[in-house]
């Protein structure tokens, strides 16, 4: 991809909008995009991280047993311990979300995880 971290934040958010369409069937008819949007949770930039993680959040709740879901939540377990404060707060609020709506739908490992996160460094990730 492009060094523009405004084009990698629009294509991202365009895969993000069609994993919603369970109808397209994105993550099973074109991996190797869905591969490639899971790629953006490790980008270098952390804003289209965080933009990965606000797709991946709509994704899931809107089809938390969908194929990708689980593939999505191992992407956030990975982003609960990123060193960027703000992808961290994010990965946090999914998976709190996610467990709201309803628990089943979230692994033990997440949960361990964001027990772990509120022992942050950061108050602001302790108290979200």
């Amino acid at each position: 991809m492009t060094d523009q971290v405004d084009v990698r934040i629009k294509a991202v958010n365009l895969i993000g909008k069609l994993l919603l369409r369970p109808e397209y069937r994105i993550a099973q008819r074109y991996h190797a995009l869905f591969v490639e949007f899971l790629k953006r949770f490790s980008d270098q930039s952390s804003e289209v991280r965080v933009t990965a993680l606000q797709c991946a959040k709509a994704c899931c709740l809107a089809n938390p047993l969908g194929i990708e879901s689980l593939e999505l939540l191992t992407a956030i377990e990975d982003r609960l311990l990123d060193l960027d404060e703000k992808v961290r707060m994010q990965a946090l609020i999914f998976a709190c979300d996610l467990a709201g709506s309803n628990l089943k739908y979230t692994s033990p490992k997440l949960i361990s995880e964001v027990i772990e996160r509120h022992r942050d460094k950061k108050i602001s990730i302790r108290r979200p």
